[in-house]
């Protein structure tokens, strides 16, 4: 078995002009992501990840990430030792939020860990006239108030600063020159607030002057709210990751992050290339172990949660189950990340076809919040769960 490797030139070949390229579909989507003309970096968590820099997935670039302050970011593996990562520190309860999937910790203090890199976000006055998209995958630290990305601006509206804050109470909010531009609680759309427990969250932050507007996704749709007549634009080029603003006074302290994508454009504009980017990500770390089972206990602990017959690994809450009970409540867990939204647990909740109310509590199930949807009464005999 041999290795192709696959190397898009900045230039044309003239000893390629009237050849037919590659097909993407031939490809599969890591290859079609990392050979699109937009992407600036792609890093992820387990690849190359050095003593120095932190270099990108894309194919054909030497695009690196550098530290921007004394030290690099933790790699974290839940295996010891890792095979493919000799540089890899144990961390259980990471791994875990991860669906054992490797993650980068930031340490505590203003330059501990964080990562930077000029020229990599499009300004008002280049050839992209400040369209840009950054998609991040990670959460900040326990309790954090900080900037995950942006750039060494203070944000306000005599600079031309632009970060995204996450707050200790889940909310996001985008700022360019000290305006806000978007956030994910503001009244104009539902809120959706996602703390460190509720475990890693896909953000997609798509950002343009040209077409004045900005759009802010999460989880793949989850939450989705876009606004136009943007004013604000871009001039600072240098992308921050783990800390931005001010004198860089907003570390994550203690987040971490899976992935993390730069792109040139607005890339929401491109649906089918958005999907695949989102599916990409989501498909790898989203598979959450969840459990179902039967139970005399009016609550359950995270042991008893896991000690239920019924597990499996999904990237979804639908499920429909069958247990034999006798004179015990009905369990189902599952992520909070895959809960219908902040406001709402479920769409429906059925118990041998019949429209029921179960009781709701949540759980701490591998550092990861988890809702628990209880049957409202004792059950006995062969009970049939369908939730969506």
């Amino acid at each position: 078995m041999t290795d192709t490797i696959l190397t898009q030139l900045p230039f044309v070949n003239q000893g390629s002009v009237g050849l037919l390229g590659i097909d993407p579909a031939v490809l599969d989507d890591e290859d079609v992501v990392a050979l699109d003309l937009r992407l600036v970096f792609w890093g992820r968590a387990r690849d190359a990840l050095h003593a120095a820099d932190w270099t990108s997935r894309a194919i054909g670039s030497e695009f690196k990430m550098v530290p921007g302050g004394a030290a690099m970011p933790t790699q974290i593996t839940g295996l010891d030792p890792d095979p493919l990562c000799d540089r890899a520190v144990f961390n259980a309860a990471v791994w875990a939020a991860y669906n054992e999937r490797h993650a980068l910790v930031f340490g505590a203090g203003a330059l501990n860990g964080h990562l930077m890199a000029s020229s990599a976000l499009s300004t008002h006055l280049d050839a992209f006239g400040g369209d840009f998209t950054i998609i991040f995958f990670g959460r900040p630290g326990p309790g954090d108030n900080a900037f995950p990305f942006g750039n060494n601006q203070v944000a306000t509206a005599a600079s031309s600063g632009m970060l995204l804050q996450w707050t200790s109470a889940g909310g996001l909010t985008f700022q360019v020159n000290g305006t806000q531009i978007i956030a994910n609680t503001a009244t104009a759309s539902p809120a959706f607030a996602s703390v460190y427990a509720d475990g890693p969250r896909l953000i997609v932050l798509a950002f343009s002057d040209n077409l004045n507007k900005c759009r802010l996704r999460i989880d793949a749709g989850l939450y989705d709210r876009e606004v136009t007549s943007v004013t604000a634009f871009n001039t600072d080029s240098t992308i921050r990751l783990g800390l931005a603003g001010s004198n860089l006074s907003g570390p994550i302290d203690g987040g971490d992050c899976g992935e993390f994508i730069v792109l040139r454009g607005y890339l929401t504009d491109d649906p089918v290339m958005l999907a695949r980017i989102e599916k990409l990500i989501m498909d790898h770390y989203r598979k959450k172990p969840k459990w179902w089972g039967v139970s005399a206990s009016t609550a359950l602990t995270e042991a008893q949660a896991k000690a239920l017959g019924g597990g499996e690994r999904s990237t979804t809450r639908a499920k429909s189950f069958t247990v034999t009970a006798a004179d015990q409540y009905v369990y189902y867990a599952y992520p909070s990340a895959e809960a219908r939204s902040a406001a709402a647990a479920y769409t429906s909740y059925r118990i041998n076809g019949a429209d029921a109310v179960p009781t709701q509590t949540t759980v701490v199930i591998n550092s990861v919040n988890h809702i628990v949807l209880r049957s409202p009464t004792t059950l006995t005999g062969s009970i049939t769960v369908e939730v969506t």
